[in-house]
């Protein structure tokens, strides 16, 4: 197997000190683990530059790849790999490794030769998170030890100071604050708050945000203040002139100017307390339990829940909430709720038990066989891509040399770069779609599928509730108010997955 590898003698590790000896370390740590690993380096690319633009060696590292010079590639960190992690995410992940080009990465004791694909595309995964995880953690710090409120957007009432250290009333947004705490303690509704400042033409948060920082307001009549912003409005207690700010993993007090008095605000609570609390024993759970989830397949309309008056507690599913339950050459026009729930709770035993047998399935020789077959065709499709760019090198470099010995014009030369850039990008496009329709077949045939992910582990509870039907259930739909049909949430994974595997005869629990 030919390895090469690359150093560089930048980091772009953010607050990384360039060590003179940079690129020596590198080296011998590079060394150090192929010797280990019994495997020698025939190449070595290195960008000795000390400036976070150099990328010669490494260009020309990506062409060798592309042209299959080499089967693999160690480096020292992913921090030393081109000039920022998109260049390791575009060249190791979504085009060396794709083209059975193996990597290693000394800091992480890692090379994709000896591991499964599942275990390399976890590895990228938390490569990835680590680094946005690890690029947040020290902005936020930053931002903790500057003293300032971050990034976000102040609460509607209030401004950043120019440093970003302190929150300034906002005069004009504030008395709107006022006034809605105001009209709430009156009595009057979340929603008749909102027509009251309709009525009063104040602008919405979104129009006054957009209006202080110059962008175009939007003053369309359709979009009026919302009932669910003045309730999330009068639970805000740092209208108070206290208030807490999540910085990093801490939570930190500060005080800001006062813009609703602490009895008005206390007031204000005590009657959401009560509000809420009466929405929340009034609720009829089952009544919601299938909003928008159920509907009449031969007309395609949604079913409405309503209390049957034939049976006190039943209620049924139909396409009228006002029309009368018919029952004529035996054939109704209703479908009684229990009857819904009982097969949804039916069917999601057996999604369970198909899941766990999917997942023997997976572990067996024939799961290799079914995803190599779904992989050919993706496979072949790719090598004639992969073909046509090495075809579209080549011929730019003979442009490229027969334009320095002067054998073709400065016109011609730039018309046939700009056709090359076009149809290299093309060709780039279809590669990186074939590439990642290939990752999605081995996605299927893996733990990772997402309807076993789903299914395989649930706890189907002895109540349904509509957080459970919102999860597990896409839609349910009733064939002449006699018949059940449901699909389950993700069910294009699952039909992606062979026949043989789904259409068995399994024991349910």
């Amino acid at each position: 197997m030919r390895w090469v590898s690359y150093t560089r003698m930048v980091s772009y590790k953010r607050n990384a000190e360039n060590a003179p000896d940079a690129i020596r370390v590198q080296n011998e740590r590079i060394q150090e683990y192929m010797r280990a690993k019994d495997w020698k380096i025939e190449k070595k690319y290195c960008d000795r530059k000390n400036s976070p633009d150099a990328m010669e060696a490494f260009n020309q590292m990506v062409q060798d790849g592309v042209n299959r010079e080499f089967d693999g590639i160690v480096f020292d960190t992913v921090f030393h790999f081109g000039r920022s992690f998109g260049f390791f995410k575009e060249v190791i992940q979504q085009t060396f490794y794709p083209a059975n080009i193996h990597f290693a990465i000394v800091e992480d004791d890692f090379c994709s030769l000896d591991k499964s694909r599942e275990e390399v595309e976890a590895f990228f995964e938390k490569k990835h998170g680590d680094f946005i995880g690890e690029n947040a953690k020290e902005f936020l710090q930053q931002t903790i030890d500057d003293g300032k409120h971050g990034t976000g957007q102040a609460r509607y009432g209030y401004i950043y100071s120019e440093d970003r250290k302190e929150l300034l009333i906002d005069e004009e947004a504030a008395e709107t604050v006022r006034l809605i705490f105001q009209l709430y303690a009156e009595g009057l509704s979340f929603s008749k708050v909102a027509r009251k400042l309709d009525e009063l033409g104040i602008e919405r948060p979104d129009q006054h945000k957009a209006r202080l920082v110059g962008r175009d307001v939007d003053t369309s009549e359709e979009k009026k203040w919302c009932p669910s912003v003045i309730k999330h409005i009068l639970g805000w207690s740092v209208y108070t002139g206290e208030g807490v700010c999540r910085m990093g993993n801490r939570d930190i007090k500060m005080t800001v100017p006062v813009i609703v008095s602490r009895e008005l605000y206390d007031e204000v609570q005590k009657r959401l307390a009560n509000t809420l609390s009466k929405r929340r024993e009034g609720c009829r759970k089952e009544i919601f339990i299938l909003t928008k989830k159920i509907r009449d397949k031969n007309t395609g309309k949604y079913l409405v829940c309503r209390s049957s008056p034939n049976a006190v507690g039943r209620r049924v599913y139909m396409v009228s909430a006002y029309g009368n339950l018919t029952l004529k050459e035996g054939k109704r026009n209703y479908i009684p709720q229990d009857e819904v729930l009982a097969e949804i709770k039916r069917f999601l035993y057996h999604e369970k038990a198909q899941a766990a047998h999917v997942l023997k399935m997976l572990g067996t020789e024939e799961k290799e066989t079914y995803e190599k077959a779904r992989l050919e065709d993706n496979s072949l499709q790719a090598q004639e891509v992969f073909a046509r760019l090495q075809n579209l090198c080549t011929e730019r470099m003979d442009r490229h040399m027969a334009y320095d010995a002067g054998r073709m014009s400065e016109e011609a030369y730039q018309a046939a770069e700009q056709e090359y850039l076009i149809v290299s990008q093309e060709c780039e496009d279809q590669f990186q779609s074939i590439m990642q329709k290939a990752g999605e077949i081995r996605k299927i045939f893996s733990r990772s599928n997402r309807w076993v992910k789903l299914f395989r582990d649930i706890n189907i509870p002895e109540k349904l509730e509509s957080q459970h039907t919102s999860k597990w259930i896409e839609m349910v739909e009733i064939v002449d108010f006699e018949k059940i049909e449901i699909t389950p949430k993700m069910n294009e994974w699952k039909e992606m997955l062979p026949k043989e595997w789904i259409n068995v005869e399994l024991e349910e629990e």
